[in-house]
């Protein structure tokens, strides 16, 4: 079996761990899910509410490179209903992202006036499947993350700390 050759392990140990091939994609979704769930609790941890924002979205995109056209696949492709898409604690990553950005306007870091759900959807959006497919045609995810850092933060009337 070329995927288990590729892994460096015996199909033998492939199918012994993994039975099915839904098995495989669960232990796969999970990880992913379990990766980006502790880098929005790790961005919690930077006093800067752009810092940590940039945090967020680096490990996103981080997660795009080592994924790759797997990551798109998992969560749906165009469609964005794959079997990734069930498998975040959405509601915990978003009430994080929410703080992060009610802290970021306290400090005065972002505007006063800042919408904070739109800028959690807008947030969102940077990892939308149709939007990844395409800008993986012709970025690198890391060139991907640099450009949506600055996008993102200066939206919000912010400085990345790198451009």
């Amino acid at each position: 079996m070329q995927s288990a050759e590729r892994a460096g392990v015996g199909a033998g140990t492939l199918y012994r761990n993994f039975p099915a091939k839904k098995d495989l994609v669960a232990a796969v979704v999970v990880e992913l899910a379990q990766s980006f769930e502790e880098a929005v609790a790790a961005a919690l941890d930077d006093e800067s509410a752009p810092g940590a924002l940039e945090f967020i979205i680096r490990a996103g995109f981080d997660l795009t490179g080592r994924y790759g056209r797997l990551l798109l696949d998992l969560l749906g492709g165009g469609a964005g209903q794959g079997p990734a898409t069930g498998s975040f604690n959405r509601e915990t990553v978003r009430a994080r992202i929410r703080e992060i950005c009610r802290r970021g306007v306290q400090r005065g870091e972002f505007p006063e006036d800042l919408d904070v759900e739109f800028a959690l959807g807008m947030l969102q959006g940077l990892f939308a499947p149709r939007a990844l497919e395409f800008l993986l045609g012709t970025h690198k995810p890391t060139e991907i993350a640099d450009l949506a850092v600055v996008f993102y933060l200066r939206g919000l009337g912010a400085r990345p700390r790198k451009p």
